[in-house]
C-alpha cells in the first residue's frame, strides 16, 4: 500500500515541478544606498541607485541625493 502512495506521489511532483513558471522569481534587490559627504562636509548625505523594472530591456536607472536635512539635491532617470 506505501508503494502504491509512493508510486502516485512521485509522478504528482515530477508534473508540478515541471509545471511552475521559473520567470515568476522574487523580484531581487535592485537599489543600493551609500552615506558621503557632499552638500556638507561634516555632515553625510544620501546617494541611491536603483533600478526600476522587471525585465531588462524595460528598466530604469534612478539616481537620486539626498542631503542630511531629508532634502532631495538631485535626481535623475535614465530609461532605456
Amino acid at each position: 500500500m506505501k508503494s502504491s502512495y509512493l508510486f502516485l506521489l512521485i509522478p504528482a511532483l515530477f508534473f508540478t515541478a515541471c509545471n511552475s513558471n521559473p520567470s515568476k522569481k522574487e523580484a531581487l534587490d535592485t537599489a543600493k544606498t551609500a552615506l558621503q559627504a557632499f552638500s556638507d562636509t561634516v555632515q553625510l548625505d544620501t546617494f541611491k541607485i536603483a533600478l526600476k523594472g522587471e525585465k531588462a530591456k524595460d528598466m530604469s536607472l534612478l539616481f537620486t541625493i539626498t542631503s542630511y536635512k531629508g532634502v532631495q539635491i538631485y535626481k535623475q532617470e535614465n530609461q532605456s
